[in-house]
């Protein structure tokens, strides 16, 4: 009789804790309402930027769908714009006439926080070479403001434009304010041969 109730005390034991487990599962696939904010403007502008937790303190929805679609807005007019300019680069003949040059210039769409540095060598005076040693950086206002990267991809270098133009372009997660924040997001710039 023993041996019977302990096998029945197990079995309800069991199943208490398959129950529990599967509860949390359940809980586990919830959207919250700023992710499902989040998920209807990346449909609406045909993005994939990721949900960063929200500091539901801090944020109200109205805000938050707001600061969102602007920003999903840009993004959405940087990467059409990068789409427009990949072009077919001609072939940079190496010439004798070289000079390498290291320039820094702000991110598109978020400019204000961030810049890109990198060295390139144009030929004679109007061909451009691939750059090369990208590095991002922040700015004051980005230090001022709490506005910072994680995540953050190593550069892809491009040239377009016929061989007159190299581009730089990272992917991170950026965070405003320790309030909001997106992965995924484009940091771009262009190189022009004629930067002087």
């Amino acid at each position: 009789m023993k041996k019977y109730l302990k096998k029945a005390v197990s079995l309800l034991l069991a199943m208490a804790l398959s129950m529990g487990l599967s509860a949390n599962v359940f809980a586990a696939e919830t959207v919250s309402p700023y992710e499902a904010i989040l998920n209807e403007v990346n449909a609406e502008y045909g993005l994939d930027l990721g949900y960063v937790p929200v500091d539901e303190s801090k944020v109200t929805l109205e805000q938050y769908e707001e600061k969102t679609r602007e920003f999903a807005a840009e993004q959405r007019e940087l990467l059409d714009y990068i789409a427009s300019r990949e072009t077919c680069a001609e072939p940079v003949g190496i010439s004798r006439a070289s000079v390498i040059k290291t320039r820094t210039k702000a991110t598109w769409n978020l400019g204000q926080y961030f810049t890109i540095t990198a060295t390139y060598t144009v030929y004679d005076g109007s061909r451009i070479s691939s750059c090369r040693n990208a590095k991002l950086n922040m700015t004051n206002t980005a230090i001022f403001t709490n506005t910072y990267l994680t995540n953050i991809s190593g550069p892809t270098y491009s040239v377009i434009d016929g061989g007159r133009t190299s581009t730089v372009k990272y992917t991170a997660t950026v965070h405003f304010d320790s309030i909001i924040g997106y992965s995924n997001t484009s940091l771009y710039t262009e190189f022009y041969y004629s930067e002087s």
